[in-house]
């Protein structure tokens, strides 16, 4: 009977072994999400610059259209004093390049803070997916750690082998853990096993 117990205690180890090797499996799959969200937020970058240079050189062309335009008025404000409706049509010209040259700015600048925000989006959202990565790794460390502690399996098969109590104890720890599958819970049991163990030794 014990060494039953025994062999179904070595299969819970190697069953918390398998969620340790599943946790790990969880954070390099965080990993990757990590790097697939870092190459989304590049890609928005590039396509807002993108975007910038080309508002910016439609700005360009229509400032030396402006200067242009310009230009031609003066020529036919001293060419022509008397020609009414032709200075009438360039002031109109250079009103309207004036006003789309304008909104051409007002549009640059609001793609620049579009893209300022954008870099300060992705940089918080890779910090907190960082700190998330991080946390996934401490986790598979406290898991290898209660799996590799010799000290804590050498107590656990003592006391197996000491007394019918103890196994009974450890199995009732070890169906908590698989029904619930809750490690901090089953990580508590195992905490106050050993209080549990000599007080039922110190009964029977």
């Amino acid at each position: 009977g014990v060494r039953a117990e025994l062999a179904a205690a070595r299969a819970r180890c190697d069953a918390l072994e398998a969620t340790s090797a599943a946790v790990a499996q969880h954070a390099r799959a965080q990993h990757r999400a990590i790097e697939e969200a870092s190459e989304g937020v590049s890609a928005r970058c590039e396509i807002l610059e993108g975007e910038l240079r080309a508002l910016r050189a439609e700005s360009a062309h229509l400032e030396t259209e402006l200067a242009a335009a310009e230009r031609a008025r003066d020529t036919a404000l001293r060419d022509a004093a008397d020609a009414t409706l032709t200075r009438d049509a360039q002031r109109w010209r250079v009103v309207e390049l004036e006003q789309r040259y304008a909104q051409q700015r007002s549009a640059v600048s609001g793609l620049e803070a579009r893209l300022r925000e954008q870099a300060r989006a992705g940089a918080a959202a890779q910090h907190a997916l960082v700190g998330t990565l991080r946390e996934l790794d401490a986790d598979v460390g406290e898991s290898r750690q209660l799996l590799l502690s010799p000290g804590l399996v050498r107590g656990i098969l003592s006391e197996l082998v000491h007394t019918q109590t103890a196994v009974a104890l450890l199995a009732e720890a070890g169906r908590e853990f698989f029904a619930t599958h809750d490690e901090g819970s089953f990580l508590r049991c195992l905490a106050g096993l050993e209080a549990r163990i000599d007080e039922a030794v110190a009964t029977t």
